[in-house]
Order: C-alpha cells, then sequence, then structure tokens
C-alpha cells in the first residue's frame, strides 16, 4: 500500500484577492497590477511596515502556502519578491522571535530557516527579489 495521495491545492482565479483574505504578513499581485486574474509574473510583497518587514514565522508561514500554490499554478512562471515600503527586510524579527526551539524557546541554528529554504526550490524560475 503506497502513501496517501496529497489533497490537491485549490488555486485561486485572482491572488490579488485571495491574500486580502488569507494573508496578513504578505500581500500578493498580479503584473500588471490590474489584471484581474493571475498573471505569469506574481509580486509577492513582505508587509510589515511598521516593523520595517522584519521576518517572522508567521510570515514564513503565509509564504511557504503561497509557494505551494505557485508551484503547482501552471499559469505562474516567475515570482518577484519585494517589501513594502522603504525597506525589503533587515532579517528576523527579534521582538518576536521563532517559537519552534528545542530548549526554553531557543532554537537550533537554522532550525527556522533550513524548513523554509527549500519551498522557494520551486520549479518556477525565475524568483527575483526585490531589495
Amino acid at each position: 500500500m503506497g502513501a496517501p495521495e496529497t489533497p490537491p491545492i485549490p488555486l485561486p482565479q485572482s491572488y490579488t484577492a485571495y491574500a486580502d483574505k488569507n494573508f496578513t504578513d504578505i500581500k500578493l499581485s498580479h503584473h500588471p497590477a490590474s489584471s484581474p486574474t493571475a498573471t505569469p509574473v506574481i509580486v509577492l510583497i513582505l508587509h510589515r511596515p511598521k516593523a520595517n518587514n522584519a521576518f517572522t514565522e508567521h510570515m514564513a508561514d503565509e509564504m511557504v502556502r503561497a509557494f505551494h500554490m505557485f508551484d503547482v499554478d501552471d499559469r505562474v512562471k516567475a515570482i518577484i519578491v519585494t517589501g513594502q515600503g522603504r525597506f525589503f527586510c533587515p532579517g528576523a524579527d527579534l521582538n518576536v522571535g521563532f517559537g519552534k526551539g528545542s530548549k526554553a524557546g531557543r532554537e537550533r541554528i537554522g532550525e527556522h530557516r533550513d524548513g523554509y529554504v527549500f519551498v522557494i526550490d520551486t520549479k518556477i524560475s525565475p524568483n527575483v527579489v526585490g531589495i
């Protein structure tokens, strides 16, 4: 008996509308932004401007969910990652931290990073980061 099949990921007609309803720390846009439906180029915007887009575990989880959709969506050919406002991302939000650590809230080196890096290594090429 083989492994259970993964249920298909439902794809939205509009990534912009989907993100507005389902994400708080990232925004998604089509390119051109005026398109009401998904386009070959999707813009993923880190959206924590009050914290200069500092990276959190919640933001990473939202990015993982978005990249899983992009990976199975044949309409998407390229992803641009950028930040809202003046900053792209200064790094981890040290005021929030990453809570999956193994010792009293502390994490091992690379514990949060290693789980998220692989999701960006999708079939979609290129992934462009606008700093």
